[in-house]
């Protein structure tokens, strides 16, 4: 099960794309601009509401696995200033009980985001200019802020594709000749294709770390 908001969504087609080669079968609670998360005061009462249902129908479906975006940065600061990455707010209330229930948890650390359209970007300044190829270092954390978080809950594995965003300590905008990014903050559909095998392999070694989905 796949739980959250547009970049969860995103993720989702790519774990669709692999479940026939594995029998798995998908089901997504996905609403637009709500990231999933246990109830806060940061998120609208509809997104608490959504995200207590989407909670209690997992809880009731008892899935092999669960799929979550893990971090939030805020989209409005200005590149350049440091990274405001964090783990998501309330994700702890959020995924406990699956935990606790014995269900698999894959937290996903966010892709990058900016406070400007990075496709546009390459079609105004050109795909080689610093603009459109911030340092990795302003935009994210040096670790992976779900690391620790995950370590302390053992049902709970995080899994980083920021390597595959910002290789060598840039987090580009055309990566093989391919479009990384939509607009300021979602991956092109072409360049998450081109990650599929790393995805696969990387998701399922979550997955197993944190006691489930063998075969």
């Amino acid at each position: 099960m796949v739980l959250g908001d547009s970049h969860a969504r995103q993720f989702a087609g790519q774990v669709t794309a692999l479940a026939d080669d594995r029998s798995w079968r998908v089901i997504t609670y996905i609403m637009m601009g709500c990231r999933y998360s246990g109830p806060t005061e940061k998120r609208e009462a509809e997104c608490n509401e959504f995200n207590a249902n989407a909670l209690q129908a997992t809880l009731d479906e008892n899935p092999q696995g669960v799929i979550v975006v893990g971090t939030e940065s805020d989209p409005n600061a200005v590149v350049g200033t440091g990274p405001t990455e964090q783990v998501t707010t309330a994700l702890d209330t959020g995924i406990d009980p699956l935990a606790e229930q014995g269900t698999p948890v894959v937290a996903l650390r966010d892709n990058p985001r900016f406070n400007y359209d990075m496709f546009e970007c390459v079609e105004v300044f050109g795909e080689d200019h610093p603009r459109c190829n911030p340092p990795r270092s302003v935009l994210l954390e040096e670790e992976n802020p779900l690391r620790e978080f995950a370590a302390n809950r053992p049902n709970v594995a995080s899994m980083d594709l920021s390597d595959l965003y910002c290789p060598e300590g840039e987090c580009r905008s055309v990566i093989g000749n391919v479009t990384v990014y939509l607009d300021r903050n979602h991956i092109t559909q072409t360049y998450s294709n081109t990650m599929r095998p790393q995805i696969e392999n990387r998701l399922v070694n979550a997955w197993e770390s944190a006691g489930g989905l063998s075969g």
